[in-house]
Parts: C-alpha cells; structure tokens; sequence
C-alpha cells in the first residue's frame, strides 16, 4: 500500500494475489491490467514505485471494494456477506454503520 493525497492505494499485483483472481495462464503471472480496466479512471492509476524503480498499476481503496466483490475466494466471500448483509442495510436504515472492528479489510487483505 502507498499513500497518495492522503489516501491510501494498493498495488493491483498484490490484490490479484491475495483474490486470486486475474490469473494469466499463457505466462503463469497474475496480470491487473485487464481486471482493473473496468474501473473509473480515478480509481486506477500507473505509478512508478520509488524502492523498485518500476510502474505498476495501484486501485483506489474504493476499486480494492469493487475488487473484492469479484472475488470467489472464502474471505472475499465473508467481506461481501458482511457488506450486503449488515453495512448497506445499517446505512438504508439509520444513515450509517458503526462497528467495532476498524480494521476489517487489513484483516482480511493483510497485504
């Protein structure tokens, strides 16, 4: 993760992994550049890294939550029950969530 305009940023390489998802089978690498295409372009960016000297592709903390959704995998799978099922319900109702675990995504994703 990387912070950019005080927001935090995920390499997309690192989240394809972690998901499981983006998988090339001709080059048996994960490959981000067609998953994160479908995703607004202020929530996609190619940045080069200081420490490696290389670009990659970084999503917004709202493309992570879009990418998570696609996911299949068991965790992916318990962050969406937990969003459909209690956040977007709590919020209809009440105008807001409140929860005790602040960091449940670094919890899930600790990448």
């Amino acid at each position: 993760m990387v912070t950019i305009d005080d927001q935090p940023w995920f390499v997309a390489r690192d989240i394809c992994e972690a998901l499981e998802l983006g998988w090339d089978k001709s080059n048996n690498v994960y490959a981000p550049s067609r998953l994160v295409k479908p995703l607004h372009d202020d929530e996609k960016a190619s940045k080069q890294i200081a420490t490696s000297g290389q670009k990659v592709i970084l999503v917004s903390e709202s493309g992570l939550y879009k990418l998570i959704m696609r996911s299949d995998k068991p965790q992916a799978k318990a962050f969406q029950d937990w969003v459909t099922k209690e956040v977007l319900p709590s919020i209809r109702k009440t105008g807001s969530f409140v929860t005790g675990h602040p960091s449940l995504v670094e919890n899930l994703y600790p990448f």
